[in-house]
């Protein structure tokens, strides 16, 4: 009876596949007794299991390392919120229409996401440019979108290999997921000059991704009235702050837009005097409330937060 014959059906299954792969174990043995030549006196003999498993993982690295990966992400792009998203337990893509959607790393603080992903035209047709991009959301468990608003940067767009690579920070409304599920169903394209945004192509690119808890990382005001601003809440991250409220002494006509409210004036004091600066913001505005996320040009650091300051009115950290 040989060694074959002695093995279970699974592992029969398991060293049919293995033993259609060319491995040197010569070369194994000799890499392996390099990295332990402190601990070892001497090579060491590969077991049959141990080839497997050294096949296994060269094979899975080597698939991890074509599909790329945040380490190599953040390394090529260095982007400003880079150490606070959480890299996928493995990576995270999926194709439709022959484009590529993968996430490379993503973090949630309370209702704001951030995600970092690419797209990839994988049919060799260079079907994208620099005008193109997903129309991304996230979906609960049931599939109902639950973001509103969000604002995206294009990193790089690699034109040898048809690839975008993007920066997105998102608002999110309704029940806050345990996992985040990324994705869209169009692929827009974006006209210079202000022309019509439109519908690129249809399909459907959707992944999950894991995430961290963050409260220690947030700071949340609520039901704080300032002047003639009733605040809902305010939630300060990283990322940027989010606000949420009302005005008290709301005379909205929808027919005369001098009666329009802006959003309030939003500053974030810290510690040290300095005045956190902001690169833009999404949201909207109604008869007479508003919901809005100002995106910070850096990192804010929580700890360094002493107060903000809402239309001029200074309130101190809780």
């Amino acid at each position: 009876m040989n060694k074959y014959q002695t093995f279970d059906k699974e592992e029969q299954q398991i060293f049919k596949a293995f033993s259609q792969i060319e491995v040197s174990t010569d070369n194994l043995e000799r890499s392996i007794a390099n990295v332990n030549h402190k601990r070892a006196k001497r090579p060491m003999k590969l077991s049959f299991a141990m080839v497997a498993l050294a096949v296994f993982l060269l094979l899975s690295g080597t698939v991890y390392a074509a599909t790329g990966g945040l380490e190599q992400f953040l390394e090529r792009f260095n982007p400003n919120f880079g150490e606070f998203v959480v890299a996928p337990l493995e990576p995270a893509y999926t194709e439709d229409q022959g484009i590529r959607f993968e996430v490379y790393g993503a973090q949630l603080f309370h209702n704001v996401a951030i995600i970092y992903y690419s797209l990839e035209d994988v049919s060799g047709e260079n079907r994208l440019n620099d005008r193109t991009g997903l129309e991304y959301t996230i979906f609960t468990d049931t599939g109902l979108a639950i973001n509103t608003g969000a604002g995206t940067e294009r990193l790089h767009f690699d034109r040898r290999n048809n690839r975008l690579y993007f920066e997105a920070r998102v608002i999110i409304q309704g029940p806050l997921p345990s996992q985040l599920r990324i994705g869209g169903r169009r692929i827009l394209y974006y006209p210079e000059r202000g022309g019509q945004v439109q519908t690129f192509l249809a399909g459907d690119w959707v992944v999950e991704v894991s995430i961290d808890d963050t409260v220690s990382q947030i700071l949340i005001w609520e039901d704080v009235i300032v002047n003639d601003v009733h605040i809902d809440s305010i939630i300060l991250s990283p990322l940027g702050v989010y606000v949420a409220g009302s005005y008290l002494d709301c005379n909205w006509d929808m027919n005369d837009y001098t009666t329009w409210r802006s959003w309030p004036d939003i500053m974030v004091e810290c510690s040290r005097g300095h005045v956190n600066a902001f690169s833009g913001g999404s949201g909207g505005i109604g008869a007479c409330g508003f919901d809005f996320f100002l995106y910070s040009r850096s990192p804010i650091d929580i700890a360094e937060v002493a107060a903000v300051i809402v239309n001029g009115s200074r309130i101190p950290t809780p």
